[in-house]
């Protein structure tokens, strides 16, 4: 009877050592500070690409410069992490020389007028924020003189932030979707690889 005792009293020991780790685990797994900056960008041009507006009597004019083929670069920046991102310094690179004029953030919250920004220099359309809280996202539209041709290029140097090409992701997400059970349960297993 007393091994009984002994036996029941290791093991509830060992009960208690694994459950009091998993919880401890756990808890720092919901702790553990994460600086996330997800992203889409993207083009809308302001007319089809069927329209030359050079054969027309249109002109399309912005600070009175003409703009042979405008188009609206969209720029959407979403805190995805647990925690404030402070003052990171959003470009957005362009390879090609092209007029960009900064417009305006959509849906601009209630006294964040002083504390995000668009602008623009040389070679990039901008952003600055004093601080992206988890859950906010900028939207933030500029103005081109005309449609770019190559790849644009976002940047956000920062310690410790992890930034997410949004439209990557899905399409990364679609690929996976196409292949055989088979495979995603490969990939999954594999995952930890990346």
């Amino acid at each position: 009877m007393q091994n009984f005792i002994g036996i029941g009293g290791i093991i509830a020991t060992i009960l208690a050592a694994v459950i009091s780790s998993s919880v401890t685990w756990y808890i720092a797994q919901k702790s553990k500070i994460e600086r996330i900056l997800s992203y889409k960008i993207y083009l809308l041009p302001i007319f089809s690409n069927d329209i030359k507006i050079s054969n027309t009597n249109l002109k399309v004019l912005y600070n009175e410069k003409i703009l042979d083929t405008p188009c609206l670069l969209c720029v959407d920046v979403k805190n995805t992490g647990n925690r404030a991102i402070l003052e990171p310094q959003i470009k957005i690179y362009m390879k090609e020389n092209m007029d960009k004029f900064p417009l305006y953030i959509e849906s601009l919250p209630d006294g964040y007028d002083i504390l995000w920004e668009i602008y623009s220099e040389d070679d990039c359309c901008c952003i600055r924020a004093k601080y992206i809280n988890p859950n906010e996202t900028i939207k933030a539209r500029f103005l081109l003189s005309s449609s770019p041709q190559k790849k644009l290029t976002f940047s956000c140097p920062m310690k410790d932030l992890k930034v997410i090409d949004l439209f990557e992701m899905e399409k990364k997400e679609k690929e996976k979707r196409k292949k055989s059970p088979l495979e995603r349960f490969y990939d999954c297993i594999t995952m930890n690889d990346e």
